[in-house]
């Protein structure tokens, strides 16, 4: 029995399944996953069909072909998120992946030290802190590592395949991240030949190649292939509406003003006013009279013409303290620290991971100039840059990496890592009810922040029950419509669904926006029109139709608009509070 288990023990894959199943099980016996956007929670609820009457696999910013795979789970295994559960499997492939090829690559001692080192830096964006666009960017590149590697090796095929099925995988979950990863694979590729000087010219170069450009050419074709199919499944009534109004409403959002004043006076002379402009910005747009399409378009053309110039945008980069916040990034010095050993092992190929670090400063600029620069974003920046440096590092023949040095870095790992794993709450004594520190903690350490927070990491938003109150009054009241105020709504309804747990079908049907990037789904419109709800702003005076949230409420701008725009008198009642929430009722007098 030990001599049959003996060759397995040895096997690199085994190792590589080990060392990914010893964080899996961490993360998820020690930490708790958690959405690092508000984004991510209502992409998973519509795929589950929490605005409408069944699982919807359309879900416009991820791949169809991705919904309507997973789209048959939901409906045999309704409480499980398969939109999460899908992807954290994916991770834990793509995690054993490269390092079953850092193994093969680099030895079994080197090459393990090493996937401990980038494992431990990098799982934790994606099995702690999820992100759609961390993870689309994680899996593309993942891929094409494993992809590339069996390419050189003359490895076997499902090797390619399997690379290739994870980039495929990371273009359906989010095309713009894959995008993201690209300039990052091409200085893989290219610079390898200069590196290592394998092909003396263009022909020798295509006949050596030719497994990985016939692989390329399908990967590329599936990927055009699957988004086409996207968008001819996203031209259906309905979704075109939505698709536009929303781009419209991100760009409005996005651009900063450098003159507010000039602004104002252009979208006044085009007849919106300054206090309708204001309510959209505080996410009450629900009105597809006084907010229509055509009347956001002003907004926007009048955005693009007001915002920052070119030269402000380069001031704003060179006074930016952005420098000292990357410097407090534990991807950033994964990055650093790959980068001198890859100057200690291979100093040949320095030059390449140097470009790396060259190009992230690069794509910072660049997204910088934007007004772009996110947490999520940098996460693919620094990954791209850590994978040209695991490529190039080789393993010293003159130094033989010791198990000791191997049982030093666990330790000094497992210091580093202590408080993500190991809460400070962990061993605390209390009951399970929240209170007002955990709510703060909800509000100030997960949402409204785009930026690096340790915090996120350790923080457990779901473990007390918080706002569950709310939840019960809300729920008891079926009869109701509820519209929420997103700056006052957004983070409770985080608070009642553990990532891994489904939203139901229909539970939110009656839980509408006043103005979210839901605004116009196809669900949502027809859950309104099942109520009778044509204007949900005109409609808030309706009986049953409730306005949770305050925001707009206590200082009287949400009764200024109706006033202004339909009624000529209105009252506000509050019918209650529940859990700090306050609840109206509007009435037309």
């Amino acid at each position: 029995m030990g001599q049959k288990l003996s060759p397995l023990l040895k096997s690199n894959a085994v190792l590589a399944i080990a060392l990914n199943l010893a964080f899996l099980a961490l993360a998820l016996c020690f930490c708790e996953t958690k959405f690092e956007e508000s984004d991510d929670f209502y992409l998973a609820s519509m795929l589950s069909g929490a605005y409408g009457n069944a699982p919807n696999a359309k879900i416009h910013f991820v791949n169809f072909i991705f919904g309507f795979l997973i789209k048959p789970l939901y409906l045999i295994f309704p409480t499980v998120s398969w939109f999460l559960v899908i992807q954290i499997g994916l991770f834990f492939c793509a995690l054993t992946g490269v390092t079953y090829v850092l193994l093969q690559r680099l030895g079994r001692s080197f090459g393990f030290a090493v996937s401990l080192f980038f494992v431990a830096f990098f799982s934790d964006d994606l099995y702690i802190v999820y992100q759609w666009t961390k993870s689309a960017v994680f899996l593309t590149l993942s891929g094409f590592f494993i992809l590339l590697w069996a390419s050189k090796e003359k490895r076997h095929w499902a090797f390619l395949v399997s690379g290739g099925l994870l980039m495929l995988c990371g273009s359906w979950i989010r095309f713009e991240a894959f995008q993201q990863a690209f300039p990052f694979m091409a200085l893989i590729y290219f610079s390898d030949f200069w590196v290592y000087k394998k092909y003396t010219g263009i022909r020798d170069l295509l006949k050596g190649e030719r497994r990985l450009w016939i692989t390329a050419v399908i990967i590329a074709l599936a990927i055009l292939g699957c988004g086409k199919i996207h968008q001819q499944a996203m031209s259906e009534e309905g979704y075109p509406y939505y698709s536009q109004y929303n781009g419209t409403r991100a760009a409005i959002m996005d651009y900063s003003r450098s003159n507010a004043t000039d602004f104002f006076d252009d979208i006044e002379e085009a007849g919106f006013s300054k206090e309708d402009y204001n309510l959209f910005k505080n996410w009450i747009f629900y009105d597809p009279d006084v907010y229509s399409l055509q009347k956001i378009q002003i907004l926007q053309r009048a955005a693009q013409v007001n915002t920052y110039s070119k030269t402000q945008r380069l001031k704003f980069i060179l006074a930016s303290n952005r420098p000292a916040m990357v410097s407090g990034y534990p991807i950033f010095w994964a990055f650093i620290i790959l980068l001198l050993g890859v100057a200690v092992t291979h100093r040949r190929a320095l030059w390449p991971t140097l470009m790396a670090f060259l190009l992230a400063i690069s794509l910072y600029v660049y997204l910088m100039f934007l007004g772009r620069l996110l947490y999520r974003l940098e996460f693919g920046i620094w990954l791209g840059s850590a994978c040209v440096a695991l490529w190039y590092l080789k393993p010293i023949m003159r130094f033989r990496w010791h198990k000791t040095y191997t049982i030093l870095l666990i330790f000094v790992l497992a210091a580093f890592k202590f408080s993500i794993y190991i809460p400070a709450d962990f061993f605390a004594q209390r009951t399970t009810e929240c209170t007002e520190q955990d709510k703060s903690e909800i509000n100030s350490e997960i949402f409204f922040s785009h930026e690096y927070n340790l915090a996120r990491y350790e923080s457990r938003p779901h473990k007390y029950g918080c706002y569950s109150e709310l939840k019960k009054e809300l729920e008891s009241h079926p009869e109701n419509l509820y519209m929420l105020s997103l700056l006052d709504m957004i983070r409770p309804q985080y608070c009642w669904f553990s990532p891994y747990q489904a939203v139901p079908v229909g539970y939110f049907k009656n839980l509408i926006f006043l103005g979210h990037w839901t605004v116009y789904w196809p669900d949502v419109t027809e859950s309104l029109a099942e109520r009778g709800i044509k204007n949900p702003l005109k409609e808030l005076i309706k009986d049953n139709v409730y306005v949770v949230g305050q925001t707009a409420v206590e200082d009287g701008k949400l009764k200024d608009f109706l006033m202004r725009h339909y009624y000529d008198s209105v009252s506000v009642d509050l019918v209650k509070i529940v859990d700090g929430v306050r609840i109206y009722k509007f009435r037309a007098e």
